[in-house]
């Protein structure tokens, strides 16, 4: 409220999904836009808009390279969540729109058992014939991809014949030590576009950058640029972070690659294919330069 007051016309944060309710209703009666770095996608909408790291283009882009590479069979193994619910959804449209077979999809809760249970529906639907899977999706992370790697050796998964793909969960250099990980494909920001920002980052700070460094970074030249695009109409106004000015279908160039607003409040990213590959993850499909 105080922001507002002093005339601001655009706010960036807050940090968590819970604060952007807490002013989505206040902001958008004050025709604010907000731009959240949350990655909980519930809170778009209403001039809230989400710049975290969301799992639709994540998915979308690895589907789209694994059906370009001649996968064709798809099953996922997804946590019981709404995360997981989105990764189903997405992963669903996306094999609808290559005109390929619906996945499989097994949901998996918390705890070894449960993953355990999950892994053993997969390859029995396998072995019977019901479906054959070439392609493996787990949008797991931390524990739960522990649990699902131990899992499929246990129950003797034909990894050999199966590509193993991933969200950005696997965007974490813990990961890439993984043996079962090796040569999985998964979609992401490109890491080599962000490492003169955190090199520079780390002479300012002398810390390591975190990874919501970048959005807060891209966010601010975000509103730098629509800012120096408006200046000659009557100085900087509201205008210049109008819906459409935040809509701009070009998108905009960030640390972490091209971006652009839906009018959903959701965000479209250019993504690069990385590939585990020993303890690091390689790019093998650059990110796009415009949309």
């Amino acid at each position: 409220e105080k922001a507002v007051a002093q005339k601001a016309q655009i706010i960036l944060g807050p940090l968590f999904a819970a604060e952007a309710r807490a002013i989505s209703n206040y902001t958008y009666q004050q025709n604010v836009p907000v731009v959240t770095f949350s990655t909980d996608w519930t809170v778009a909408g209403r001039n809230i808009y989400a710049m975290g790291f969301l799992p639709f283009s994540q998915v979308a882009r690895v589907v789209d390279y694994a059906a370009q590479k001649g996968r064709a069979n798809f099953v996922a193994l997804v946590p019981q969540n709404p995360y997981g619910v989105a990764i189903s959804g997405t992963l669903k449209q996306e094999l609808q729109r290559q005109a390929l077979a619906a996945p499989q999809i097994v949901t998996v809760g918390g705890g070894v058992e449960a993953m355990r249970a999950a892994v053993q529906k997969l390859n029995a639907n396998n072995i019977s014939g019901e479906q054959k899977f070439d392609t493996l999706m787990l949008p797991l992370g931390g524990t739960q991809l522990v649990e699902a790697a131990t899992a499929l050796r246990q129950f003797d998964t034909d990894l050999a014949k199966t590509k193993l793909i991933g969200t950005g969960l696997w965007d974490d250099a813990g990961v890439a030590t993984g043996s079962l990980l090796q040569g999985g494909w998964y979609a992401a920001p490109d890491p080599n576009l962000r490492a003169d920002f955190e090199k520079r980052y780390k002479q300012t700070f002398g810390a390591p950058a975190p990874r919501l460094a970048s959005l807060g970074y891209d966010a601010t030249a975000l509103a730098t640029v629509l800012a120096s695009t408006q200046s000659g109409l009557n100085g900087v106004g509201a205008q210049a972070f109008s819906k459409s000015a935040l809509l701009n279908p070009s998108g905009f160039a960030g640390i972490d690659g091209i971006f652009r607003f839906r009018p959903d409040g959701l965000i479209d990213r250019g993504l690069a294919v990385l590939e585990m590959r020993g303890n690091q993850a390689v790019v093998i499909d650059q990110a796009p330069k415009r949309f």
